[in-house]
């Protein structure tokens, strides 16, 4: 029910400014800083914020940030390092081999001494308004780096190029079962809203997109297919999916939550998105109601497009700039459990999981050649699948 609040009134809002599309609402998390690597990661995350929001397209180029003044004043070097830290809540146990991803050892930086190089102090005539660190956020800064390198001096390269650095998941039948609640409220939708309700069964949901299936039922029924009437079949599309869902009898597939903490567990975890034909708000709904939303940073939706594969292009895109880095197909992996799922993920060369627990056979899901399948996630060792 919050999420279809925040909808609403974020439409209101852009309405009045005349800013369609524009993100109101943000999630927020309130973090207590318990280790060194946390205070780092919180600094790549307040330097990046105005890029994620696409304020402006580098993070330097925001005016009220202390990133264009950190990338003046740090080594190139320092500059780079962190900019790789993530800031996911696996952090504080991963980061330091993240670290590690490109670079040469930890042991060789160290002796170049070029992540203690930081912090140098501005010339007030070379960029005038300029505020000056104080000498206590300094020491405090150079403390952190001292420590994170004097910890990672033994540390050994570790090679990203053939590691899984983004994993896309499908939701329907691969993440959760949620007793039909999403086929349910588009029945419901089509009844009340436009009086349709002959040649329902036709419709077949496994592996397709929301929007695709709202025009095969609107041509059937011969209703425009304008935006007008999409807008109104999924205005009242995630009320009716927020109720049912609540009714339903509903389940995680099995080893989900399993397979999650694996991959968190890894050296170098990769990032988590969603990769599904789900419009965006219904996908938050249905994960909402599994604690399952949080889990992921990025994704792609039906909102980007009714082919898949172009859905996949998006996430695909938005992976690579949360990460700072273009991804080729090889460091992808999307998880499906349908053949629709796998012909997607084709379309961007991506390595495919394909798991037995919604829309098919294992047999029939092997006969579409996926990199790995499975009956479901717990079957899987994680190390294996992402490098």
């Amino acid at each position: 029910m919050l999420s279809v609040l925040h909808v609403k009134t974020a439409e209101w809002v852009n309405k009045l400014d005349n800013a369609p599309g524009r993100q109101v609402w943000h999630n927020f998390w309130d973090t207590r800083l318990t280790h060194q690597t946390s205070y780092l990661a919180r600094l790549n995350y307040v330097h990046q914020n105005a890029v994620k929001h696409d304020l402006v397209p580098v993070a330097s180029q925001y005016p009220w940030c202390s990133a264009g003044w950190f990338e003046r004043t740090a080594s190139p070097a320092m500059v780079k390092a962190i900019s790789r830290f993530k800031f996911d809540s696996s952090l504080c146990q991963t980061i330091s081999s993240r670290m590690q991803t490109g670079y040469k050892s930890a042991r060789g930086l160290a002796h170049s001494k070029t992540l203690r190089e930081i912090v140098a102090r501005p010339d007030p005539r070379q960029h005038p308004g300029v505020r000056r660190p104080s000498a206590a956020f300094e020491r405090t800064l150079r403390t952190l780096i001292d420590s994170f390198i004097d910890s990672q001096s033994n540390a050994t390269h570790l090679s990203s190029a053939a590691m899984i650095r983004l994993i896309l998941f499908d939701i329907d039948g691969t993440l959760v079962h949620t007793g039909g609640a999403g086929v349910k409220a588009f029945a419901k939708v089509f009844a009340t809203e436009f009086g349709a309700t002959d040649g329902f069964e036709r419709l077949k949901f496994a592996g397709r997109t929301d929007v695709s299936l709202v025009r095969e039922f609107f041509e059937f029924h011969k209703i425009p297919a304008t935006p007008a009437n999409f807008e109104r079949f999924f205005d009242q599309y995630v009320f009716w999916l927020d109720h049912i869902l609540a009714m339903s009898k509903t389940e995680t597939c099995p080893g989900v939550w399993e397979f999650i903490y694996d991959v968190r567990a890894l050296p170098n975890p990769p990032l988590l998105g969603l990769l599904t034909g789900n419009i965006r708000l219904g996908a938050e709904i249905k994960l909402r109601h599994f604690d399952l939303w949080n889990v992921f940073e990025t994704g792609g939706f039906a909102d980007d497009s009714e082919d898949r594969g172009a859905i996949a292009a998006a996430a695909c895109e938005r992976g690579s700039r949360v990460l700072g880095e273009t991804l080729s197909g090889d460091q992808v992996l999307v998880i499906g459990d349908t053949p629709l799922d796998i012909k997607c993920a084709r379309a961007v060369n991506a390595k495919v999981l394909a798991v037995a627990t919604g829309g098919a056979t294992l047999e029939e899901l092997v006969g579409t050649r996926p990199d790995w399948a499975a009956e479901d996630l717990r079957r899987i060792n994680v190390a294996e699948v992402c490098g």
